[in-house]
């Protein structure tokens, strides 16, 4: 036994006081430090006790094994794409209608019995319908996410499909998707940056056609070019000006850029396709005017109308429908149809589809007009890059009211404005929009005319176009960069 006044004996109290006092710091640094942590990742702790998240946060979906790629063979991922996945989504839009839930369950199964092969999809597919089960709009933010995963898991497989989200909004809101097939996948350099350019067409049986030619979804993912839409403003806007011949019947605006189209046109495509081109525009012009004057009926009452119009016209199944609507309505103050209009159709329609090779002369006149499309969509992706897509471009310049997208709009507008083989056409699409619609894209080009058209459109492109683009981009933003395809661009696109 030791006392208290034992040195030794003082010293092991001393020192077990010492570890008793830690000890109990420890505990209750323990207890604090496992309170913090439960304030900074209790959600992740519950998401992983519920099977719902990995320790990193990650979804389950997207930590599974994934299958060889020879089982996503076993995929018809067309079809999925086409008609299938489309189908349940229409089914989901309409569960809270007469329809009901059966549909969907129906449209469910058959996808997933599509998608039965390739475990990872059918788990993407089952996680879609478990977010949109709590609601479209509340739970968006995670639909998109499953979407997103599947777009880049059929990336790494190097198939060529994806899939872009959105949510219709209302008083039952509904997810949709536009559906695409890649038809070119390459690079684009902007300034001393590398980034993604691809092409697209649209597969899916929804009736949601898009409003723009191209679109960025971010730096990462790059820049995308929708040829549908894209082939649609060609043979209805820039073809017709390709007769020299035919410029008084063209609309002011129209005459006002078609020497500077022509030229420019001139020298990206080839003589033959240039003179093929050239000697069918004026049926192509007339069957667009047609069309033009049959939509404006509706001035009358009239219910027909012309959407769109395949580059060759109507088959003769079609304008037989078209001449017995002409009959039916002879002599009516505000026909559908006249007979004259459908002998201009019905001439087009016979001059154009036998025309030899104007189908590829077509397609490359697409493919030259989706560079400046293409460069337009970089310099987002450039920006997006360097600045984030949630931020605004610097530029101390710009009035507040031209806001986050037009600044945006502004860059991109003046990149491909800037590219000296295709900035004539790029500037005549800009001037060709209609500016009741408003938005970033008119608040952008409302911005630029005074520097580069101070007349408007109405003037066509000034002959220093490319040099006026790129002092603006200079002066506004503090940088002019060019901006180069890849070598493989195609030279060709379909219709």
């Amino acid at each position: 036994m030791f006392g208290l006044d034992s040195e030794d004996g003082y010293r092991k109290a001393q020192r077990r006081a010492h570890w008793a006092t830690a000890a109990g710091c420890l505990v209750i640094f323990a207890g604090s430090l496992c309170s913090g942590l439960w304030l900074m990742a209790g959600d992740r702790i519950e998401g992983v006790l519920r099977g719902e998240t990995d320790l990193r946060g990650r979804p389950t979906w997207m930590t599974i094994e994934e299958p060889a790629a020879a089982v996503l063979n076993g995929v018809d991922l067309v079809y999925v794409h086409q008609e299938l996945f489309p189908r349940w989504l229409i089914a989901r839009a309409h569960m809270y209608g007469d329809d009901g839930s059966g549909e969907e369950r129906q449209t469910f199964d058959a996808l997933s019995e599509a998608l039965a092969p390739d475990p990872k999809l059918t788990i993407l597919a089952e996680q879609l319908r478990a977010e949109l089960d709590l609601g479209a709009y509340e739970r968006s933010e995670q639909a998109f996410a499953v979407i997103e995963e599947w777009n880049a898991y059929l990336d790494r497989q190097e198939q060529p499909l994806m899939m872009v989200p959105a949510v219709m909004l209302g008083d039952e809101p509904y997810l949709y998707t536009k559906n695409y097939e890649v038809l070119y996948d390459g690079e684009v350099a902007v300034g001393e940056g590398i980034f993604r350019a691809r092409v697209v067409t649209r597969i899916d049986i929804t009736n949601v056609v898009e409003a723009y030619l191209g679109m960025t979804s971010g730096a990462e993912q790059g820049a995308l070019v929708l040829v549908d839409r894209l082939a649609e403003f060609v043979v209805d806007q820039l073809w017709p000006l390709m007769d020299p011949l035919g410029d008084e019947k063209l609309t002011e605006q129209q005459r006002a850029f078609a020497p500077a189209i022509r030229a420019a046109l001139g020298a990206a495509l080839d003589a033959d396709t240039v003179e093929l081109l050239a000697r069918t525009a004026p049926q192509r012009a007339a069957m667009v005017q047609v069309a033009d004057q049959i939509n404006a009926r509706d001035a009358c009452g009239s219910s027909f109308q012309i959407r769109a119009m395949p580059w060759w016209g109507f088959d003769r199944e079609t304008l037989g429908q078209l001449r017995g609507y002409a009959r039916r309505d002879f002599g009516d103050d505000c026909p559908w149809i006249t007979g004259e209009e459908v002998a201009i159709l019905e001439r087009g329609y016979e001059e154009l589809v036998s025309t030899e090779g104007l189908a590829p002369a077509l397609e490359s006149l697409v493919a030259t007009a989706a560079r400046g499309v293409m460069i337009h969509e970089a310099r987002h992706a450039a920006d997006d890059g360097a600045n984030g897509d949630l931020e605004p471009l610097p530029c101390e310049r710009c009035p507040e009211t031209l806001g986050h997208s037009g600044r945006s709009e502004m860059s991109a507008y003046l990149a491909s404005f800037a590219d000296g083989p295709t900035g004539a056409l790029s500037l005549f699409q800009a001037c060709e929009l209609d500016r009741d619609m408003g938005g970033g894209h008119i608040r952008a080009l409302e911005f630029i005319e005074p520097q580069l058209l101070p007349d408007g459109c109405l003037d066509g492109p000034p002959p220093d176009l490319v040099e006026r683009a790129k002092a603006a981009e200079q002066a506004w933003l503090g940088r002019s960069e060019g901006i180069v395809l890849s070598p493989d661009f195609p030279e060709q696109l379909p219709l």
